[in-house]
């Protein structure tokens, strides 16, 4: 198993997981799970997620690594952009349970929302969002997910992966095998956003110390 910690609005947990997806399958190891657990950044730097960055970070990614697909954010659509994440957060928490699916229900639901996000331009901070979404993932119980999310399931594991005995100390932290990463594979100048180092070998490592 490979646990990954990171928010749905940070571009580097999105570069990982597609990372670690594309070397799961090189290795024909649909076998390892992912364990796909929250990194609120909105709690921990206590302020909405900020369009600005994450654009320019998504295009310094994309540079280096154009099959991520991205798109820009869609011109007009301000009022659409998704300034939390907590909810889609909660609702991958919520995946993971055996009710709606498990560790694959989970992974699924995080990639399709990834795609919703990066790809589509929604707005993954609405529930009727998340739950199409999840809708179009065969791995989700997306009418038990509706439920888990309706009793409030998810919500703490996401306020608790702010807290002060959180595991994780970035997002993204990979955990496999007894090591760990941050961040792995990529390096941003905070100042310029010019990405300094992209090795996408760190992702077979991941998968093979999993193994």
């Amino acid at each position: 198993m490979i646990t990954v910690y990171g928010d749905l609005a940070c571009p580097f947990a999105s570069l990982a997981l597609h990372g670690l997806r594309a070397a799961r399958t090189r290795a024909a190891r649909g076998d390892i799970a992912l364990d796909i657990r929250p990194f609120p950044l909105e709690l921990i730097n206590e302020r909405p997620h900020r369009r600005s960055t994450l654009e320019a970070e998504k295009g310094a990614l994309t540079a280096v690594e154009p099959a991520l697909g991205w798109r820009a954010w869609p011109d007009g659509a301000d009022s659409a952009w998704p300034v939390s994440t907590l909810l889609p957060l909660a609702a991958v928490v919520a995946a993971n349970r055996p009710s709606a699916g498990g560790l694959a229900a989970g992974d699924a639901l995080d990639a399709a929302l990834r795609h919703a996000f990066y790809v589509e331009g929604r707005c993954i901070t609405l529930l009727p969002v998340v739950l199409d979404a999840a809708s179009g993932c065969p791995e989700v119980n997306a009418d038990a997910l509706a439920e888990e999310l309706r009793g409030g399931v998810g919500i703490a594991e996401v306020v608790d992966g702010a807290g002060k005995d959180r595991v994780a100390r970035g997002s993204p932290h990979v955990f496999a095998g007894g090591r760990d990463w941050l961040n792995p594979g990529v390096e941003l100048d905070p100042q310029t956003h010019r990405v300094t180092r992209y090795d996408p070998a760190v992702y077979d490592e991941i998968v093979a110390a999993a193994a």
